[in-house]
């Protein structure tokens, strides 16, 4: 990736381990949520930042849980929801 929008921290994408691609974090956040594992939460929005860039994140991983998460139930909602606030407000 290049130009003014590059994220020094993305992977390129064919480097990327299936299970840290944003489908399998996206399912792993939406876990994490409705079987109340903070771990699998958690580990899977720093993976998230960490392999996809805050930018590639926020897009391609955060916002897609979020707006899953809707459809699920409103405790799993809002498990995602704070969780990922904690980690925008941590990483600036």
């Amino acid at each position: 990736m290049r130009g003014a929008d590059a994220d020094p921290l993305r992977m390129e994408s064919r480097a990327i381990p299936v299970e840290f691609l944003p489908d399998a974090l996206i399912a792993g956040i939406l876990s994490g949520a409705t079987t109340a594992d903070p771990v699998r939460l958690h580990g899977a929005i720093v993976a998230a930042f960490e392999i996809h860039g805050r930018s590639g994140a926020r897009r391609d991983v955060l916002f897609p849980a979020l707006t899953a998460a809707r459809e699920l139930d409103p405790a799993a909602c809002a498990a995602v929801r704070t969780a990922i606030r904690d980690h925008l407000v941590h990483t600036g």
